[in-house]
């Protein structure tokens, strides 16, 4: 691609040195953390285990501590102030899945020890009132359940969907309303350009930077947020800096960054999804959509990234769970077009809402609720065709096989742009 004199954005090509390091890294990580015996904690049932917590954001009817499920009684619950460090002791009372990478369990909450405020309590606090009032405002401009999807799309808020999420779910589209990379990155983009609209470009790169990660802070730092934040970040930094940026490049500091802080999210299913479907996206994309240039331009970008993403990403579902859902295929092609207008849109509603104009706020609502309502009916009609299941376990060394000629094919291709 032409470059700019000053900077560009490069889109990472698979011919390119970093590219054959990054899969041999990633080679190398797996093999050597299967042989070193790197895996989450095994526990036996009935085992007691006294635990430390740290509340960063409300806790609901259970929390996630490693790789263990803790069910929390509405007794308790009032313990579990946010910004408040807590000691629990619980009993693991059964298995909830197992494969070749780990083990989760469900445990019973037998009792908090103690209470303490912890000195970043300030901080946490603050973090979440301004979630709360996020989404007090957002319940003020649309209906339920729009508003419900919305707050799911910015906030990653799952809790208000009622039986949608069971929907969401059976149609393998329960990633869009999941504090997600594409969210973030599209947040970021947002935000930019709303502060660039008060200050010049190069200044507006800095509380850019800082509002990413207070905003990566406000949904939760999961595996796919916070691959999305650093390669963000990354890009802002470069920018910065008046250098070249090459996204490829910067998917591969994003996975050493987070695996040097979390070797053990290699066995969490939300990160390899999150690295296998970007790695679609980067490599796959683009090819997809220079094939498909007899489907009409409006949808052609959109098809392509779904199709990018279900090539990369079906033979580890097909691992975990046994098959893939052939709704979800035509689900994420039918509203994934729709995700950016709703997530742009409800922000710049939210935020002018802030800024009293809530004549113009509520006009937007009502033209973004129309979009909201038909990604909800698409949704819920497919819902109905969830019995179509292609069901295929792949074992580990097909599935291994698979991505071993997926990167070969994104070899090939690569070679023949280069002739």
């Amino acid at each position: 691609m032409a470059k700019d004199k000053k900077q560009d954005i490069v889109i990472g090509q698979p011919g390119v040195p970093w590219f054959n390091i990054a899969f041999i890294f990633i080679l190398i990580i797996l093999i050597f953390s299967r042989l070193l015996g790197l895996r989450p904690p095994r526990y036996e049932i009935d085992q007691i285990l006294k635990v430390n917590y740290f509340v960063a954001y409300p806790v609901g009817t259970g929390i996630w501590l490693n790789n263990v499920y803790i069910k929390i009684p509405a007794g308790f619950r009032p313990k579990f102030k946010v910004g408040n460090k807590v000691e629990l002791t619980v009993m693991v009372n059964s298995v909830l899945s197992q494969n070749i990478y780990q083990t989760k369990y469900k445990a019973d909450l037998l009792g908090v020890a103690f209470s303490k405020k912890h000195w970043s309590a300030w901080f946490w606090r603050f973090v979440n009132k301004i979630n709360l009032s996020f989404s007090r405002k957002i319940e003020s401009l649309f209906p339920w359940p729009a508003s419900a999807l919305i707050k799911g799309l910015l906030f990653g808020q799952k809790q208000n969907l009622g039986s949608y999420k069971f929907k969401f779910q059976q149609t393998g589209t329960i990633h869009i309303v999941a504090a997600s990379g594409f969210n973030v990155m599209l947040v970021f983009g947002l935000v930019f350009y709303l502060l660039i609209l008060i200050l010049p470009r190069y200044y507006a790169l800095y509380p850019t930077l800082v509002f990413i990660w207070f905003y990566a802070l406000m949904i939760g730092l999961g595996p796919p947020v916070l691959r999305a934040v650093v390669m963000a970040s990354l890009l802002l930094l470069s920018q910065l800096a008046r250098q070249d940026y090459d996204l490829g490049y910067s998917f591969l500091i994003a996975l050493l960054f987070i695996l040097v802080f979390n070797p053990l999210l290699l066995f969490s299913l939300s990160f390899q999804l999150s690295v296998l479907s970007t790695a679609g996206l980067i490599f796959l994309a683009g090819f997809l959509a220079s094939k498909l240039m007899f489907v009409p331009p409006i949808i052609r970008e959109d098809l392509a990234v779904t199709l990018a993403a279900q090539l990369a990403t079906w033979p580890i579902i097909s691992y975990y769970f046994g098959g893939w859902n052939l709704v979800s295929f035509l689900a994420n092609g039918l509203i994934l077009w729709t995700i950016p207008l709703l997530t742009v849109g409800s922000g710049v509603a939210v935020f002018i809402s802030f800024l009293h104009l809530s004549g113009l706020s509520h006009i937007l609502a009502l033209l973004l609720w129309f979009l909201a309502d038909y990604l909800l009916a698409v949704v819920s009609f497919l819902a109905k065709f969830h019995f179509l299941f292609w069901h295929l376990r792949l074992n580990y060394p097909l599935m291994t096989a698979y991505y071993l000629f997926f990167y070969l094919v994104v070899k090939f291709l690569a070679f023949r742009e280069t002739e």
